[in-house]
């Protein structure tokens, strides 16, 4: 999370940005760890909009996503 906050300042930053979107991150990643992972998890039409600005954004590796996602689809496949 430190790094989510890290790169959510940067952004926050640099002038004509999603600014109200950076303000709800900013007021997740300083709340309860539980109600962020809900809201990230949330199929809500706010879950999705601010996923597409997350600061989490290259937070893994692509090959370690890709396993991830693997991962998951395996499991969702029951296989």
């Amino acid at each position: 999370m430190v790094e989510a906050s890290a790169r959510l300042a940067r952004w926050m930053a640099q002038p004509g940005r999603a600014g109200d979107y950076f303000l709800r991150w900013q007021h997740l990643l300083a709340g309860p760890q539980d109600a962020l992972i809900e809201l990230m998890c949330s199929d809500s039409e706010e879950a999705k909009a601010l996923r597409q600005c997350t600061p989490f954004a290259g937070a893994l590796p692509p090959r370690e996503r890709w396993a991830l996602w693997r991962s998951v689809r395996r499991e969702l496949e029951g296989k």
